[in-house]
C-alpha cells in the first residue's frame, strides 16, 4: 500500500518482508497432508476473525465470489474470465451492501484431504458457514444465481431468521413452466407467484429473455414506478441496488497491485503500487525495445506498441463497473491516460535509443561498428532503414537538422538535453551552449529556437529554461 512510503524506506520494507514468516516451516508439510492452506491458514483465519470482531455489517449483507490475481504455482488457482483478473484464488465473501466491508471470507481450496478442512463445496453449505455469525439476527441476504435455491431460501428463513434475495437459474425443478417461457409474453411484462413466505418474479425485460428472483424479504407484486416504461418489480431494484457488495470491493481492491512480477525481486510481493507501475514499464521498454526498431524497419507504425502498452496498463488497473448497465467492461483509452499520465512508450523508447546512441559515438572508431561498411552487392530495391537513420529521424524530431550526430553526441550535456526532449516533446528541453563569443553563442541560440517552432514554444520561455551559456569566461 501507498502509505507504507511515508513511515518507512524501500530497503526497509523489503528487509522487513524477507523477516516475515506466516507459519512455522518446519511443521509445514505435515500440516500440508491434511490442508492444502497450511501456508497461510493461521494468519488468514487471523485477519477474517479480526473483520468479524471489529466491525458489525448492517441489515443487508451480500455474498458473493472474489478473484485475488495470482499468476503463481497454486493447486486450487481459478480461471474466471467474467473477474477483472483472470487468474487467481477464488475466494467467497460476505460484505456489508452499503459499506462494502468484508465481515467473512473463506478460500475456495477445491478436493481437500481427508480431515477436518475436508469440507462440502456445494452453494448452500458455503452459504451457511459464511452466516454463521449473523444467524438469528434478521438480516437480508442477497446472492446470484449460483447461490441461490428454494431449499436454501427455506432453511436461511426457518433455521437462521434470515431472508434471501437473489436471481435464480431455470433449471431449479421447484419453478413452474410458466415462469420459464418467453412465448406470447409481452416485453417489460412480470409474473408473480407466492408459496408461504416465499415470492417468484419472472420479468421480461426484451424479447426473448426472461429474468427470475426469488425472495423471501418481499411479499407483493410491487412495481417500482421510477423504472418508468421498463415496469421493474420492487424486487429487481431492490437486488441490482445491493448485488454489487462483493464486487465493489474486487475493484477497490484491484486499486492496489501487490502481484509478482519477474522484474521486482522475490521477496517484494507488497511494493507501492506506483513503484510496481514504474518497474513494469521501464522492463516493458528494455524487453520490447527491438521490437519497436524491427516494426519501424518494417515501416510498420507505432500503433501496435500503444495498444501493447493500453494492455499491460488495462491489465494493472483491472476493469471498472460501468454505472448505467451495472456490467465490467475495459477501461476506456481516455480513462487510462488520465491515471496514468506519463509519456507513451514510443516516446520512452526513443529516449533509451538516443542515450544508447551517444554511448556508441563516443566509444571511438576503435570500438565503434557505425564507422565500418559492410562489404559485396545489396539485394536488389529500396535500402532498409538502417538504426543510424532511425537515430537521425528521431533527432529531426526534437529539432535537430544537422546530419552530423556524432559530433553532437560528444556533448554530454548538450545530448543529454535531446535524449530528455525525445521523452517528451511538449516539454522543452535544456540546450547548453559552449561558445567562447558571445555574439556566437546568442546567434546559435537563436537558430536553435527558430528549429523549435514546431513544438510552439515561445521565445521568452525557451531562454528562461536554457541551464547555462558557457561565454568562455566564469
Amino acid at each position: 500500500m501507498d502509505i507504507f512510503r511515508t513511515t518507512m524506506s524501500l530497503q526497509q520494507f523489503r528487509f522487513i518482508l524477507q523477516c516475515l514468516r506466516f507459519d512455522d516451516k518446519s511443521t509445514r508439510a505435515e500440516r500440508s497432508k491434511i490442508d492444502k492452506l497450511a501456508p497461510i491458514r493461521d494468519v488468514f483465519e487471523h485477519f477474517v476473525a479480526n473483520c468479524r470482531n471489529n466491525y458489525t455489517v448492517g441489515e443487508i449483507v451480500t455474498i458473493d465470489e472474489k478473484l485475488e490475481g495470482f499468476w503463481g504455482k497454486c493447486p486450487f488457482r481459478q480461471y474466471i474470465p467474467s473477474k477483472p483478473r483472470k487468474y487467481g484464488i477464488k475466494i467467497f465473501a460476505l460484505a456489508d451492501s452499503r459499506t462494502f466491508y468484508s465481515s467473512n471470507l473463506e478460500v475456495y481450496t477445491g478436493k481437500q484431504p481427508e480431515g477436518p478442512y475436508n469440507l462440502s463445496n456445494s452453494a448452500d453449505a458455503v452459504v451457511e458457514r459464511l452466516i454463521s455469525r449473523i444467524s438469528g439476527s434478521g438480516r437480508n441476504v442477497t446472492v446470484d444465481n449460483w447461490f441461490n435455491s428454494v431449499p436454501l431460501a427455506t432453511r436461511l428463513l426457518k433455521d437462521h431468521n434470515l431472508t434471501l434475495l437473489g436471481t435464480l437459474r431455470k433449471n431449479k425443478k421447484e419453478l413452474p413452466p410458466e415462469f420459464v417461457q418467453t412465448k406470447n409474453r409481452q416485453i417489460h411484462s412480470s409474473m408473480f407467484g407466492f408459496n408461504g413466505d416465499i415470492t417468484l418474479v419472472s420479468h421480461v425485460p426484451k424479447k426473448g429473455k426472461v429474468v427470475l428472483l426469488l425472495s423471501t424479504m418481499h411479499h407483493d407484486d410491487k412495481i417500482d414506478e421510477s423504472t418508468g416504461e421498463q415496469k421493474k418489480p420492487d424486487m429487481i431494484t431492490s437486488y441490482n441496488t445491493f448485488k454489487g457488495g462483493v464486487d465493489t470491493v474486487d475493484q477497490m481492491c484491484a486499486t492496489y497491485v501487490v502481484s509478482q512480477h519477474r522484474e521486482q525481486r522475490a521477496t517484494s510481493t507488497s511494493l507501492p503500487g506506483e513503484l510496481q507501475m514504474k518497474l513494469k514499464r521501464q522492463a516493458t521498454s528494455i524487453q520490447d525495445g527491438h521490437k519497436e526498431e524491427k516494426r519501424r524497419r518494417e515501416g510498420k507504425g507505432r500503433g501496435t506498441e500503444i495498444v501493447f502498452e493500453n494492455k499491460v496498463l488495462r491489465k494493472i488497473f483491472g476493469a471498472k463497473r460501468d454505472e448505467i448497465t451495472g456490467e465490467w467492461r475495459k477501461l476506456h483509452n481516455t480513462e487510462l491516460h488520465a491515471l496514468y499520465s506519463s509519456p507513451d512508450i514510443i516516446r520512452n523508447i526513443k529516449s533509451i535509443r538516443l542515450r544508447w546512441a551517444g554511448h556508441v559515438a563516443r566509444m571511438g572508431e576503435s570500438r565503434n561498428a557505425l564507422v565500418g561498411r559492410p562489404e559485396g552487392k545489396r539485394p536488389l530495391g529500396r535500402p532498409r532503414r538502417r538504426w543510424e537513420d532511425n537515430i537521425k529521424m528521431d533527432l529531426r524530431e526534437v529539432g535537430y537538422d544537422d546530419r552530423d550526430w556524432i559530433n553532437l553526441a560528444q556533448d554530454r550535456d548538450q545530448w543529454r538535453a535531446y535524449v530528455r526532449a525525445a521523452m517528451n516533446l511538449r516539454v522543452p528541453y535544456k540546450p547548453v551552449f559552449r561558445c567562447a563569443d558571445p555574439e556566437l553563442a546568442i546567434k546559435e541560440m537563436d537558430h536553435w529556437m527558430r528549429s523549435l517552432r514546431i513544438l510552439r514554444v515561445r521565445k521568452d520561455a525557451i531562454r528562461m529554461n536554457i541551464i547555462r551559456i558557457q561565454w568562455g569566461f566564469d
